[in-house]
């Protein structure tokens, strides 16, 4: 999920020529949803990612942020 349009941008190609589904600016709560549901997810250093991930029973691999890593986040 990303704000940041995925056409031109080279960083997005990795991802994309893997078939990992870029969602672009959808709905803030359909994202807080996908994202507490998501089987594996990547924070980003915000408190909304942060947040979701409290809530993920998945596995959660952490981007350092001023709030503190979970145990068992990786």
């Amino acid at each position: 999920f990303t704000q940041v349009p995925v056409d031109g941008v080279k960083h997005w190609h990795p991802l994309v020529a893997n078939d990992v589904e870029v969602v672009l600016d959808s709905d803030p709560v359909e994202t807080f949803d996908a994202m507490v549901r998501a089987p594996v997810l990547v924070t980003a250093a915000s408190a909304f990612s942060y947040t979701a991930a409290l809530f993920c029973s998945g596995e959660v691999y952490f981007v350092p942020y001023h709030m503190g890593k979970l145990t068992g986040w990786k």
